[in-house]
């Protein structure tokens, strides 16, 4: 099951005698919800620009792959030409790669760090889940160690009418 924002605010707890505070669980449960909710929009906005990423990626390899077939019929055409001409077009094809190749790895770079990014949020996210987990387990523990310490009869303690005053 996938824990929303929404089913932690929707989390009900059983009532007990001495138990917490039903206003501090339910502002509790609210704050994790919220926390929650923003670092599913943050992953959810990783996510977009590691696709928008990956698209400008794909782009720049198109535009890489024209770039070279540019390259091919310049050398074709600069047999022709005379040599000053030719060399003129390798110069100019020779920029263009490089600026192809430099726009392709700055791109690559940003791809990896926005897939770091990814992942290091999502470790973040599950040292948070196994954080919540620890704390409600702790506080389960210290329910049962309540409920152990109540009497089992409501009669066991002896009561002192004057004490009611």
């Amino acid at each position: 099951m996938k824990l929303t924002p929404l089913d932690i605010r929707k989390q009900e707890f059983g009532k007990q005698m001495r138990g917490y505070d039903a206003e501090e669980v339910r502002s509790f449960l609210e704050m994790v919800a919220d926390e929650y909710e923003a670092l599913l929009a943050e992953r959810e906005e990783l996510a977009k620009q590691a696709e928008f990423h990956e698209a400008k990626l794909k782009e720049y390899q198109e535009m890489e792959s024209s770039l070279q077939d540019a390259m091919m019929n310049a050398q074709k055409a600069g047999k022709a030409a005379e040599s000053e001409s030719t060399k003129r077009a390798e110069l100019i094809l020779q920029q263009a790669e490089l600026d192809a190749e430099r726009m392709l790895q700055d791109a690559r770079k940003r791809h990896q760090r926005l897939l770091d990014d990814i992942h290091r949020l999502e470790g973040q996210r599950r040292a948070y889940l196994l954080k919540m987990k620890q704390i409600l387990r702790g506080q389960i523990e210290l329910i049962e160690i309540l409920e152990q310490e109540s009497p089992e009869e409501p009669g066991s303690i002896e009561h002192d009418p004057r004490e009611e005053f």
